[in-house]
């Protein structure tokens, strides 16, 4: 771990540093004994084969809040973006994620500025104008008769407000969902 956080703090030198932990942000913050910033993406390489390294880029944030209380839904499926002043502060983050095989921390560097934060934080995969416009646009997929097109507003529009990834929404079941009585 000593030999991690030192390679790490060396490749960042001279930058302001920042870690995701993926799924595991309310572990970190009590570690860290502070709230991150929520944030609604993260960056995700998948690099378990060294021959196939593919770089997703930019994708919907994770955790492991705790999905069955209501007040907690709107953060479910966002990040924790945490600020890394010394090298002291990756070793929490490492401890909160040590011992799950499926989890990592994306640790990386932006050239110091006092608006790289806000401009970290503004990055949003989609906003509410884009999700209805989108929403709009598949309506129109197809024709009325074959039904595709209100079959993909169905399919966004649970992208969209649960947060889900494609695959999720495919396997979404109304065992899935706390739904109301009437309505």
């Amino acid at each position: 771990m000593a030999v991690y956080t030192g390679l790490v703090w060396r490749l960042t030198a001279g930058q302001t540093r920042y870690a995701i932990p993926a799924y595991y942000r309310d572990e970190a913050a009590q570690a860290l004994g502070h709230e991150p910033v929520l944030v609604d993406w993260e960056y995700a390489i998948e690099a378990e084969d060294p021959h196939a390294v593919r770089d997703n880029g930019f994708v919907r944030g994770r955790s492991t809040a705790d999905s069955r209380r209501p007040d907690t839904w709107k953060d479910v499926h966002r990040a924790g973006l945490f600020d890394l002043s010394t090298p002291r502060g990756l070793v929490p983050l490492l401890h909160a994620t040590l011992l799950d095989a499926s989890s990592e921390i994306t640790v990386f560097a932006v050239a110091p500025g006092s608006d790289r934060l806000k401009d970290l934080v503004a990055r949003v995969l989609v906003n509410k104008t884009q999700a209805a416009q989108l929403l709009v646009s598949v309506s129109y997929v197809g024709t009325w008769d074959r039904k595709k097109g209100r079959r993909l507003v169905g399919f966004y529009a649970v992208m969209y407000f649960a947060g889900l990834r494609p695959s999720e929404a495919v396997g979404l079941s109304k065992a899935d969902c706390f739904l109301p009585e009437k309505g």
